[in-house]
């Protein structure tokens, strides 16, 4: 007679033997039932209810086997990562070949300078246009934002960046940041620039996509933009990027002497690109081009 010290094997190990016995008929009920619910493979459906099993049995044994996998999968995502990485460069590759081809298009039509054109080759504008519209962010057309605003054309940003004649500028103020795309060409041409926008959900994108774009140069202000930024005044340059009858006072306080600020000025029907520089004698006012841009609006929005 077995001495009743000595224990079976499944005693040995823990198991509750109807615990077991339950949860493997519960594994056959499951594998018909799956089966017939879904168009998985017998096999994964097996696997799957085996796992299910093998944890509700020998849980710690899970928990190693999961820290196998997590480990296996750090190794999986790393490979992800740079799977992404490689075709995230692959597309930029493609979008400035895309910029590229778009910049050959503004100068056929607008004499641009070496540097304003280089800008635009390096900056990537279906970044700063609305999802489903990438197809069409390297024409040469404006295109629509939140809160009834507008991306401006590359051709108007060509004439507009060419009439502010960056070269020497040191700082700029953009009144009306939009989307960010005119910021960003500035940012590639004058060593600081600064941003006001007036709504504050175009203004918290275009922040974000200078951080994706890593563009540490353009710092930004949810306001009003017609009473300017007077802590980081006087400006070499400013830049208003809204129609407007006249430039605000508080703007010309704001500009160097010497300075240039190109605003969209609007005469009867038309709006017309006008450079104004600052002198010591007074403002003298140049009218330029054609454009169309949203009118300037007070206040600030949400």
């Amino acid at each position: 007679m077995m001495s009743s010290h000595r224990r079976s094997w499944w005693q040995r190990l823990h198991i509750d033997v109807p615990l077991l016995l339950g949860l493997l008929a519960l594994l056959g009920v499951s594998l018909v039932v799956l089966y017939s619910a879904s168009g998985m493979h017998p096999e994964s459906q097996v696997d799957q209810a085996v796992m299910a099993t093998r944890e509700a049995v020998f849980p710690h044994r899970a928990d190693r086997l999961n820290r196998r996998e997590d480990a296996d999968n750090a190794v999986e995502v790393a490979a992800f990562r740079h799977t992404v990485t490689m075709r995230a460069e692959h597309d930029s590759r493609q979008a400035l070949v895309r910029a590229l081809h778009m910049a050959d298009d503004i100068a056929k039509l607008f004499p641009i300078s070496p540097n304003v054109y280089d800008a635009f080759c390096v900056s990537e504008r279906e970044l700063f246009v609305p999802q489903g519209m990438a197809l069409h962010a390297y024409k040469l057309d404006a295109l629509p934002l939140a809160s009834n605003q507008w991306i401006s054309s590359p051709l108007t940003v060509a004439k507009m960046t060419e009439a502010l004649t960056c070269k020497g500028a040191d700082s700029v103020l953009e009144i009306g940041c939009g989307s960010g795309y005119q910021a960003l060409i500035l940012s590639k041409l004058i060593r600081r620039v600064f941003t006001i926008e007036r709504i504050e959900r175009l203004l918290k994108e275009a922040k974000e996509r200078f951080k994706v774009l890593g563009v540490t140069n353009i710092h930004t202000r949810y306001d009003d933009g017609q009473n300017g930024w007077r802590e980081f005044a006087p400006y070499d340059r400013i830049l208003f990027s809204a129609s407007t009858p006249e430039v605000p006072q508080k703007l010309f306080e704001q500009l160097k002497i010497g300075g240039i600020l190109v605003a969209p000025i609007e005469k009867g029907h038309k709006q017309i690109i006008t450079r104004f520089i600052k002198t010591q004698e007074g403002i003298h006012k140049e009218a330029l081009d054609e454009c169309l841009f949203v009118p300037v609006k007070d206040g600030r929005e949400y």
